[in-house]
């Protein structure tokens, strides 16, 4: 019987610290979303800013240069980033979603309601935001490789 005196208090700190170990890797996978917009914005914009540097130069100079795939990359950084801001867009209505849902299942358990939780959970947008999020990286690489394809074509 001792023995499992014990062992409750080290269930305790063990659930305790699992909780602890949950609620941090929540705020560090949060960290690391944000950073990876905050990237995905800051390349693309990048990529259009050096785009137009080049077209400048090229038209400036009067170079007998193709420029189509500088405009072609300039163009994908452009999606890259509205696809990411529609994703925000999304993003934003899901959290508040969810937000209302779960402030709804807290009523209901704290009245002991017998009221079902008509709030959908908005599964299409997180598919949505999952295939937005995916279409902003690949045309953020394609705009990168695009560029990397005329920069090492033409100089």
């Amino acid at each position: 019987m001792k023995k499992n005196k014990n062992k409750q208090p080290e269930i305790d700190t063990y659930n305790e610290f699992i909780k602890n170990y949950y609620n941090e890797s929540s705020k560090v996978e949060s960290y690391s979303r944000n950073r990876i917009d905050y990237l995905t914005i800051t390349l693309s914009t990048g990529g259009i800013v050096f785009g137009a540097t080049i077209l400048k130069f090229i038209f400036e100079n009067q170079l007998d240069i193709e420029t189509s795939l500088v405009k072609a990359s300039m163009v994908f950084f452009i999606i890259t980033i509205v696809l990411n801001f529609i994703n925000q867009h999304f993003a934003v209505k899901v959290h508040q979603n969810e937000k209302e849902w779960a402030q709804k299942e807290q009523e209901i358990i704290r009245y002991e309601s017998k009221e079902e939780n008509k709030i959908n959970r908005m599964k299409i947008l997180n598919s949505a935001i999952t295939w937005l999020n995916l279409g902003a990286l690949v045309t953020l690489f394609v705009g990168l490789i695009t560029i990397s394809i005329f920069l090492l074509t033409t100089f």
